[in-house]
């Protein structure tokens, strides 16, 4: 580097250069140092209150005109974004207080530039789940199932193409009609299962004869899914004292 910076600039324009690289060198291995000991932070104010401490460390070590001109954009991006994770994930707020929240955050930090700084942060696939996380608590509590999927579907107005919103909602119809499927079939599977005139074989033969008429050509792969959902449920009872819990 030392080569680079006096055959590309002026001896004292290099050697500035080369003394402020230094010099930022020993403040991140002293940085390093310094916090090595520090817990994980537990809650958004520790973690912000441990990034301030950092960069009050690197304005003692490198004068706080250099420090902030380095690392300041950096702090600030990393405030933000534990500020709004925080907001966010908030499962005692509705999502229009969140929506007010994040404006007021955006304000305070972003000013003017705000409104640019919302749409140049992430994907707009990105901010569609995130809204989602954000109205986690509206849809949960919503009166059917119909009104919930209307608000999902609003949400995907506000980001996607008709085009895409249509696949989506095509997804959607799909994994609902599956999931009706399953049901159905599992009930019906019980029944048989529950039925003391059929012997262990004819069981085994009619739930056979079930699976096809339910899943026709997709059945012998949902005979396999069938297969590892039964051994991880064997596997639970057998090690009940000691086994993960795993969601069916």
């Amino acid at each position: 580097m030392n080569k680079f910076l006096f055959s590309n600039f002026s001896e004292k324009e290099a050697r500035t250069l080369f003394d402020t690289y230094k010099q930022h060198l020993q403040c991140k291995m002293d940085l390093m140092a310094e916090f090595k000991n520090f817990t994980s932070a537990q809650t958004p104010e520790e973690a912000i209150a441990t990034l301030k401490r950092i960069q009050s460390f690197r304005r003692q070590r490198l004068g706080k005109e250099l420090a902030d001109k380095l690392y300041g954009a950096q702090v600030k991006a990393k405030e933000y974004a534990i500020r709004r994770s925080a907001i966010i994930n908030d499962e005692t707020l509705y999502g229009a207080e969140k929506e007010k929240r994040l404006d007021r955050l955006n304000e305070d930090m972003w000013g003017d530039e705000a409104a640019e700084m919302e749409q140049q942060r992430t994907s707009a696939y990105n901010r569609y789940q995130e809204k989602l996380k954000m109205y986690k608590k509206d849809l949960a509590e919503m009166e059917s199932e119909a009104k919930k999927q209307e608000k999902i579907n609003s949400f995907r107005k506000q980001f996607f193409k008709p085009e895409t919103v249509e696949r989506l909602n095509a997804i959607d119809r799909r994994m609902a009609e599956k999931e009706t499927r399953e049901q159905n079939y599992r009930e019906k599977a019980k029944q048989i299962r529950d039925n003391t005139e059929l012997d262990k074989t004819q069981k085994k033969e009619k739930i056979r004869e079930l699976q096809q008429k339910t899943f026709g050509e997709n059945a012998e792969a949902f005979r396999r899914r069938e297969d590892i959902r039964q051994s991880r449920k064997e596997f639970i009872r057998e090690n009940k004292d000691n086994a993960p819990v795993i969601d069916e």
